[in-house]
């Protein structure tokens, strides 16, 4: 799962808490709450992971790059 703030860019990708989670700006303690909720939900990663596979296989660098254009005009 991947973890990321708004500012990073990617929180298209995420489905919380089923393909990562999205997290403040300058939050090291949600950062660190959400590395050990993976740490603890390790059982749980392999079908994260395959969820993670779904979701990036829905994308292209043309249409991320293409949604960035339109979403700045």
């Amino acid at each position: 799962p991947i973890i990321v703030t708004r500012n990073s860019g990617g929180e298209d990708l995420v489905e919380e808490g089923l393909t990562g989670n999205l997290i403040p700006i300058q939050s090291p303690e949600k950062l660190a709450q959400c590395i050990l909720k993976n740490l603890e939900e390790r059982n749980s990663l392999k079908e994260k992971k395959a969820e993670c596979l779904r979701k990036a296989k829905q994308y292209s660098w043309a249409e991320y790059a293409s949604n960035i254009i339109d979403n700045n005009k």
